[in-house]
């Protein structure tokens, strides 16, 4: 009656015990992925913040003049 009880040895237990290791280790690799991908990516609109960010950068340094700087930001809708 409780033969197959025999079969609940040390191996067996660190057989079960590996796969929810692996499986644990896979979801914390998953949410740590996530996690970092969310972090890496610049807040609020994307693509325009950015743009205009960088285009008042270039005006700041000197790199484009009043005019192309005000062209470019309307053009931008900022």
């Amino acid at each position: 009656m409780w033969g197959h009880m025999a079969d609940w040895g040390p191996d067996r237990f660190w057989f079960f015990g590996g796969h929810l290791m692996f499986w644990v280790l896979i979801v914390v690799l998953v949410v740590g992925l996530i996690w970092w991908l969310g972090r890496s990516q610049p807040r609020g609109l994307p693509g325009q913040d950015t743009a205009l960010t960088l285009l008042r950068e270039r005006y700041a340094r000197g790199e484009i003049d009043q005019v192309e700087f005000d062209e470019r930001r309307r053009v931008l809708g900022g």
